[in-house]
């Protein structure tokens, strides 16, 4: 009873000091992930078969393709090599392709957590082989 007494009267006397003796479990890399996404391992997967919506189309000398977002908010990108089978996408055909908020079917091909869960890319494929293989 005495170790609680003490314990309230250092709270009162001192209420946001910080205790040392406390354990914070931190978070990083892809616990953090499924953390913030509020998914978890079992719900969102390299490897899954999902939906998504185009929020923008991206074309620069740099890098083509699409970003999209999953219905729980998981943002992407979908490369210009992973749009279509046996036909390379053109930068200046995205816009024909595709168009912003259209819903597409893809399949996560790739969750990369980087720096310590500072940089999180997340990769989808379209091509219907992709989507139809059921080994990834």
């Amino acid at each position: 009873m005495k170790p609680i007494i003490n314990f309230i009267v250092e709270e009162l006397k001192y209420p946001f000091f910080k205790r040392t003796n406390s354990t914070v479990n931190e978070l990083n890399g892809l616990p953090l992930f499924y953390k913030l996404a509020g998914e978890s391992q079992e719900s969102f997967y390299a490897g899954l078969v999902t939906q998504v919506r185009i929020i923008s189309l991206i074309t620069n000398e740099r890098y083509a393709g699409l970003r999209a977002t999953t219905d729980s908010g998981i943002e992407g990108k979908i490369g210009i090599d992973d749009i279509r089978d046996n036909y390379k996408t053109q930068p200046e055909e995205l816009k024909s392709i595709a168009r912003v908020n259209m819903s597409l079917s893809v399949r996560v091909k790739e969750i990369k957590v980087e720096d310590n869960g500072k940089k999180i890319n997340v990769t989808f494929s379209s091509k219907n082989s992709d989507l139809t293989n059921h080994i990834f």
